[in-house]
This record gives C-alpha cells, sequence and structure tokens, in this order.
C-alpha cells in the first residue's frame, strides 16, 4: 500500500452466513492490524508484512481446525495454506484449472458431490455399488479397468489420490485429464 491509499470495505458474500462470518473476521483483523500498527508509527511496508504474516498465521490455524471435519481430503493434498495460487504459472484453459481444482478438492461431478445438491439419487457408483468419489473414478472403478490400462502413467501413480494430487506434478495431472476425457467423465 501507498501512502494517501485508502482501504474500504466492500461486502462481496451479503446474506451467505459461512461467507458473512469470514467476511466479518477479515475485516476486523485488518482493522485490528491497522489500528495496531498507526499508533506505533510502522513504516507502511512493515505494516503491509506484518499484517500478511499475522494473516497468515491464523488462516493456517482456521484451515487446520477446520480440516479436522470437512475439509480432510483438501488438506491431505495441501496441509499448508498459501497466497500464491498453486496453478498460478501454468499455461492451461480456465476449464481445466475448473477441473483440476474439482479434482483436488473432492468435490467433482460424481454421485458422491451430486448426491449432496440432490443431483444424484445416490452418492454409490452405478456400476460398482461403492461412493463414487474421485479415488473410485481414478484408481478403483471396475468400469475403467480396461481404459486406466492405456494410461501407464495414472497407473503407476495410483497409490492414492491424495499421492496423486500432492505433487502439483502437471505432466501426471496432463495424463488425469486426458485419462478424464477418454473415458468421457467430465468432472
Amino acid at each position: 500500500m501507498r501512502p494517501g491509499t485508502t482501504i474500504q470495505w466492500i461486502p462481496g458474500h451479503i446474506d451467505l452466513v459461512n461467507h458473512d462470518k469470514a467476511d466479518t473476521q477479515a475485516k476486523m483483523a485488518c482493522e485490528k492490524c491497522l489500528l495496531t500498527a498507526t499508533s506505533k508509527s510502522i513504516p507502511i511496508g512493515d505494516l503491509e508484512s506484518i499484517c500478511k504474516t499475522k494473516l497468515m498465521r491464523e488462516w493456517q490455524v482456521d484451515y487446520e481446525n477446520i480440516s479436522l471435519g470437512k475439509g480432510n481430503f483438501h488438506f491431505e493434498i495441501m496441509p499448508q495454506v498459501s497466497s500464491q495460487q498453486w496453478f498460478k504459472t501454468w499455461k492451461s484453459s480456465r476449464r481445466n484449472i475448473t477441473k483440476l481444482i474439482r479434482l483436488r478438492t473432492g468435490h467433482g461431478l460424481l454421485n458422491k458431490t451430486l448426491f449432496l445438491y440432490k443431483f444424484a439419487p445416490s452418492q454409490l457408483c452405478d456400476v460398482c455399488g461403492v461412493l463414487e468419489d474421485v479415488e473410485h473414478i481414478l484408481i478403483e472403478c471396475e468400469q475403467y479397468n480396461e481404459e486406466r490400462s492405456a494410461f501407464p502413467r495414472l497407473l503407476e501413480s495410483s497409490t492414492s489420490v491424495s499421492t496423486m494430487f500432492k505433487t502439483l506434478d502437471r505432466d501426471l495431472y496432463r495424463v488425469i485429464l486426458t485419462f478424464l476425457e477418454y473415458i468421457g467423465r467430465d468432472i
């Protein structure tokens, strides 16, 4: 921030309970940093660094707490928060990045997720009768065994989905996207 810059709060998630709470907490954290810093006349560059460090630390604690419940799939893949998007330097289409984000968060267009939104009658795979999630489609589903054999890189990496996505291996990600296209599954 440069001298003379003003900060204005613009609520972006009005009337969404969890989003409103997150917005309120972020606003309070910013105000707390600013009040603390201005009373001590800290240079603006130092203020930015202090606020960023403090917010990242608090975000990590919140992230770890959330991962004990809902976010545990993503936490296995990415245990540390980051201010940089993991795909920032990738030259890939927005559609492919969206697919990879869905895979990494476990919220793809699969029965497990679709059932939560009442778009599928069950969370189970129509062929195998077990939970249809990312791991099932990429590694386990009997329906795709033959197709999977055409992707040796996928097979050699298939110890677990969390292992696949931890690496941020662009070549492996391309193989995964190609495999999904090959089997005709949109994620």
